[in-house]
């Protein structure tokens, strides 16, 4: 570069400061105002498209944004109606699935430099569909895609990346009115405004505590999906739940613990359920064989299916008041289970709820139903 200011042969003008390159603005006789749909390759070492760069540039189709773009301006693509997607190498691991490989050739990918996303950088660009963003980015401005009127899919990418230090903003109307049903943000500490979205749009986060545990966020609550586990398979075509883990406390705001979330974590000894989780999904700690003891939080109202059936070691368990129902196979083979106290909120027992215990008595209050193996036989059903 001889000067600090030049132009190519699109009529794109650049400007070098202090801080990097900066692609500043189209000619109005460029091809890429044109009728002509053009494709365009900004050059590598630019590191911002600066404010209202390709504003209006109806001959851009796609374009080439180099790893050295650190920035999009406010309204670098602002109306540029035809702009469909970047030009894309497509990755190998998308290689191997066709619809994976078209899609991805098709979207308009935010480079991993890129840290943030303007106030009305894409906005009225009606063509694109689909758009990928990585991080670092960790802002998407105001307006920054609203009226992408067939933008249906936004996927964020964490692959490689520490996810809970994923620490995304995204600004008012950022995506308002697109087509998008849903969106899945990548971390609990995503932080979205009121109208970031369409009102109809089902907006999810979800992320992995430093124990690799999964967890999902909707407008139901905070739901633990699933414990950690290996990619290997055991010998009956399982997935085998990672052995490292023998204590484990759910934080404190979950709402719902998923069906299977700790299934076969065979050396788990310990779990602290925090007061706020609502629901227990079935099967969530079958054949923890390890587990001692449990405690189930009182806004919890039914023990459902088999969540706790062949603990081997359970010993203890608290019922709270306001469990209403216990159901088939709940406590099944928990053959360390000697005694267990059925509060009088109870009034249904399902089949083999307590089959294979230790029991030899348990107590019932009057209006408690049950089944005829509910229990073994010759357990003391004694009614107050």
């Amino acid at each position: 570069m001889d000067t600090k200011k030049w132009t190519d042969t699109y009529g794109v003008s650049f400007e070098q400061i202090e801080t990097g390159v900066i692609l500043c603005g189209v000619a109005k006789d460029s091809p890429l105002r044109g009728t002509s749909l053009q494709d365009y390759e900004i050059p590598e070492g630019v590191t911002e498209i600066g404010e209202h760069a390709f504003e209006g540039c109806n001959g851009l189709n796609s374009i080439l944004i180099p790893s050295s773009v650190t920035k999009i301006g406010s309204c670098a693509f602002c109306g540029c109606e035809f702009l469909l997607s970047t030009i894309n190498v497509v990755p190998e691991e998308f290689k191997k699935n066709e619809d994976l490989a078209a899609d991805y050739s098709l979207s308009f990918i935010i480079p991993k430099s890129v840290k943030e996303i303007g106030d009305w950088a894409f906005k009225g660009c009606k063509v694109l569909n689909s758009v990928i963003i990585y991080p670092p980015t960790y802002r998407i401005g105001e307006h920054a895609f609203e009226s992408c009127t067939a933008l249906k899919s936004v996927t964020f990418v964490v692959s490689g990346f520490p996810i809970e230090n994923y620490g995304l903003q995204i600004e008012d109307y950022a995506f308002y009115n697109c087509s998008l049903k849903k969106v899945v943000l990548p971390s609990m500490s995503t932080k979205i405004k009121e109208h970031s979205f369409d009102k109809n749009v089902a907006v999810t986060q979800e992320w992995k505590d430093t124990d690799n545990v999964f967890f999902v966020q909707d407008e139901k609550g905070i739901t633990l999906v699933k414990a950690p586990f290996s990619l290997e398979f055991d010998e009956y075509g399982g997935i085998p739940f990672d052995e490292s883990i023998d204590e484990y406390e759910i934080p404190e705001g979950v709402t719902r613990i998923e069906y299977d979330a700790f299934r076969n974590c065979e050396n788990l000894t310990k779990v602290v359920i925090p007061d706020s989780v609502k629901e227990i999904g079935e099967y969530a700690f079958s054949g923890c064989i390890s587990l001692s003891s449990i405690s189930i939080p009182h806004l919890v109202t039914e023990i459902k299916e088999c969540v706790f059936g062949n603990c081997e070691a359970l010993e203890n368990v608290i019922i709270p008041n306001s469990v209403k129902t216990i159901a088939c196979y709940a406590f099944c083979d928990c053959k360390a289970l000697s005694s267990v106290t059925i509060p009088e909120s109870v009034k249904e027992i399902g089949e083999k709820a307590f089959w294979g215990c230790n029991l030899k008595s348990v107590t019932l209050p009057k209006t408690t139903e049950i089944e005829e193996d509910s229990f073994d036989e010759g357990v003391e059903i004694i009614r107050v």
